[in-house]
């Protein structure tokens, strides 16, 4: 397609749509549309393209591909033809709320001085259902590719299931040739089979993940490799918890197993390591599900590890899983051994100091996120129950 004519069709569909236009020639960019567009790269000062680690080589000229970065923002690709990919984008899930930031926060240890930022960038950000993202997608191809629109008396309207069905199941080919970091579907997918103990599907995940290609994320193959199995073990150790293994150990397994990693300079047995990884921590989920907690108790823990950095009371949580305050908080103290106060606090310590480890934010923003009432008290509770003050832990 000539430059003038695409130029046009990039401003038609923009200012239709009000979603960005990123036009890439040969993986690199030419222009933009708006000049200036908010991404979550650029609010915590990344200066990398808008889906940094997804190759802009086309799999199948004349397609759609739904996409989505590390940060949740999902971009709509099109392959023009002649090296051309137009990336349009980026808008949110429907159900992505502001909840939803602090959790990426917590999960990608963001900078916490970001957080007023990154609010205010998801909030601004459109909301897009399947049918909108579907529908946007026919519209975005239709206007680039100059294909006949059929009148509308001829179109015959798709269910939603089938939308979200058609949706994903045209895209699945382009992701597998495309993605360079792990295709998110295909990591809630390993993690539901982590959550569930099921060692053999976990395995067929891992496979075809290892078929793909990894992403660059250092100019050194050893350093990248390295980087990529970090990322890996955080989201096995994420998804152990969510099965069940106490936050605490799931951790001191992390922390292991990166020391682990760091310390081998062996590309082929740095390679198979990742399966080992997993397994390890699937055997740790079978041993707790096994374990005396019920159904209702691991199911009060999920959920406070999901809302750690937001306000947390008794009668939120038993709200949350259908039984009086009460009943929940008998409960859980003769499963647990402790109080679910007790249990909140302990498990925003685990992570406060896990994030500190791994971080550089003040000591002072941390104990905001996760809720507690000032510095002095973070550092009295944090004492409490690792034995050091924040400040002691930090320099260790």
């Amino acid at each position: 397609m000539e430059e003038n004519l695409l130029s046009q069709r990039a401003r038609y569909f923009h200012y239709t749509t009000r979603l960005p236009v990123f036009w890439y020639r040969d993986g690199l960019l030419v222009a933009t549309l708006p000049d200036s567009v908010s991404l979550a790269g650029r609010v915590l000062g990344e200066s990398n393209a808008p889906i940094g680690g997804i190759r802009l080589e086309p799999a199948q000229e004349g397609g759609v591909l739904p996409i989505e970065n590390a940060y949740a923002e999902r971009f709509l690709c099109l392959f023009a033809g002649e090296g051309q990919v137009l990336v349009c984008g980026p808008y949110c899930a429907e159900s992505f709320r502001q909840a939803d930031v602090l959790k990426l926060i917590r999960s990608l240890r963001l900078d916490l001085s970001k957080r007023e930022s990154l609010m205010a960038h998801y909030a601004a950000l459109p909301r897009f259902s399947e049918m909108n993202g579907y529908y946007t997608s026919i519209f975005l191809q239709k206007t680039f590719l100059d294909a006949e629109v059929p009148p509308a008396a001829q179109v015959s309207l798709p269910s939603d299931e089938e939308l979200s069905q058609r949706f994903y199941q045209n895209a699945y080919r382009n992701r597998m040739a495309m993605f360079q970091h792990p295709p998110y579907f295909f990591e809630q997918e390993i993690t539901r089979q982590i959550i569930e103990g099921d060692r053999e599907h976990a395995m067929q995940l891992l496979a075809e993940l290892n078929r793909l290609t990894r992403a660059t994320l250092a100019d050194n193959p050893l350093r990248s490799l390295k980087n990529s199995l970090i990322a890996s073990v955080t989201l096995f150790t994420r998804a152990a918890i969510a099965g069940g293994v106490p936050s605490d150990e799931a951790f001191t397994m992390s922390d292991s197993f990166i020391q682990t990693i760091e310390k081998q300079n062996d590309l082929h047995l740095l390679s198979s390591i990742e399966e080992a990884i997993i397994l390890r921590f699937i055997d740790r989920v079978d041993r707790y599900r096994r374990q005396r907690h019920s159904r209702m108790i691991r199911s009060v823990m999920a959920y406070i590890d999901e809302h750690l950095s937001e306000p947390l009371d008794v009668p939120a949580i038993a709200g949350n899983v259908f039984v009086h305050p009460d009943y929940l908080s008998k409960k859980f103290r003769q499963e647990v051994g402790e109080t679910l106060h007790n249990f909140i606090l302990r498990r925003r310590v685990e992570e406060a100091a896990h994030f500190m480890r791994y971080g550089s934010d003040p000591i002072p923003d941390i104990a905001a996120f996760y809720q507690f009432s000032s510095q002095s008290h973070f550092t009295v509770v944090f004492k409490r129950y690792t034995g050091y003050t924040p400040q002691q832990y930090r320099n260790l």
